[in-house]
């Protein structure tokens, strides 16, 4: 008499390691995108929190009160405040007025980086060009002076230090001009 069948007693040792084998497998794939995951929620946080830490300090010197902050993280701080003055909505010309001077502010605040962190090349340059656009704002003379002054420029810095009083002299003339009763 032939000998009887096995009986089937479910999956065959080579199928329970491939089985095994393909559990392993997906349960890898799946631990890995947990943890992708994890990671980019985190790292999302984390640019929640310094964008609300730059938000929460928008009106302050950003040299005085963060002058540890890297260099990537004051570029952000300017970026921010440049993408915010360009959004804002302009209604009349008070607002248009405002949205100007934030413009120039973050002119100076560059600046202000530039100088900090000894870069008075860069200072120079985007002085020069600022003024180019904005030639009566006094502030950003100031600051291309203390360019002049830390790099020993010193023809430069006279002159434009002779403009500036020949500037304010054309000023007190005419307010006394002005002031005498005709």
């Amino acid at each position: 008499m032939p000998a009887a069948p096995p009986k089937n007693e479910g999956l065959l040792r080579n199928q329970e390691k491939d089985l095994w084998w393909w559990l392993q497998l997906v349960l890898g794939v799946a631990v890995m995108m947990g943890l992708v995951y994890a990671i980019f929620n985190s790292l999302k946080a984390r640019h929640v929190r310094n964008r609300n830490a730059y938000f929460q300090h928008w009106g302050e010197d950003v040299l005085a009160t963060r002058g540890h902050a890297t260099d990537n993280e004051l570029a952000e701080i300017v970026k921010l405040k440049r993408a915010s003055s360009a959004t804002q909505p302009i209604d009349d010309l008070a607002n248009q007025q405002m949205q100007v001077d934030d413009s120039e502010g973050v002119a100076e605040l560059q600046a202000s980086l530039y100088i900090a962190y000894q870069r008075y090349d860069e200072a120079e340059e985007l002085l020069i060009q600022t003024l180019k656009q904005q030639p009566d704002n006094r502030a950003l003379k100031n600051q291309l002076l203390e360019v002049y002054e830390a790099t020993n420029k010193t023809a430069a810095y006279d002159r434009l230090l002779e403009h500036l009083a020949e500037r304010d002299a054309q000023a007190e003339a005419q307010k006394s001009h002005e002031h005498t009763p005709s």
